[in-house]
């Protein structure tokens, strides 16, 4: 079962969170708050990784930070794309890793197509787009 999704930018700023669970609904200063923490532990876990690391994770395009966060009951999943946009994923702890790459694949497609292409829409600027909320919705339904 999916929780949340955040995107933040290749700045750390957060540009797009939407609750995918109604029993989940956090304040805009706590999306804000979360977005921010994982960055920079982000950053300094990419910093903290030695040369010559082979990469072990399914999940994961290139990425030598953080691709997974498990505590008992839940795990927070990151993708972070070759433009260093990280979509960050709040999951159940049961749901399989093969499911979160599948969504993470379609979210991806529907981005670039509708967030990416969109003349209108200026990089690291939050997204306001509606058909991009309706692809999430479709997706996560």
């Amino acid at each position: 079962m999916f929780y949340y999704l955040l995107i933040v930018n290749k700045n750390g700023s957060l540009i797009y969170d939407r609750s995918l669970n109604a029993s989940l609904n956090l304040s805009q200063n706590e999306t804000i708050n979360i977005a921010s923490i994982f960055y920079s532990m982000h950053a300094i876990s990419a910093q903290l990784t030695p040369p010559g690391y082979e990469k072990t994770s399914d999940l994961k395009l290139e990425n030598h930070g953080i691709e997974i966060l498990e505590s008992s009951s839940m795990k927070l999943v990151c993708h972070q794309t070759l433009t260093k946009i990280k979509f960050i994923f709040v999951t159940d702890i049961s749901t399989p890793n093969s499911n979160i790459k599948l969504k993470f694949e379609e979210l991806y497609n529907n981005y670039t197509d509708l967030i990416s292409k969109n003349p209108f829409y200026e990089l690291d600027m939050p997204i306001r787009i509606d058909a991009f909320d309706e692809a999430v919705s479709k997706i996560f339904k």
